[in-house]
């Protein structure tokens, strides 16, 4: 989430052109945008961060 929208800051996105481009409502992007992690899905934010041009990359391992 913090990859997310320190990218949408960095390129000074308008909010109505960054919610558009990731496919969310005005109030879901404020959501994001105000961290509140506990909306959003692993898959949410995957989908977001692919669609504002990131690439995710995942790894798991065994537990220490």
């Amino acid at each position: 989430m913090m990859e997310i929208r320190e990218h949408i800051e960095n390129r000074q996105y308008p909010p109505t052109d960054a919610a558009r481009q990731l496919g969310m409502t005005q109030p879901r992007f404020d959501d994001l945008m105000t961290g509140k992690i506990n909306q959003f899905t692993l898959d949410d934010l995957v989908v977001s961060a692919v669609r504002a041009g990131l690439s995710v990359d995942m790894r798991i391992r065994e537990a220490a």
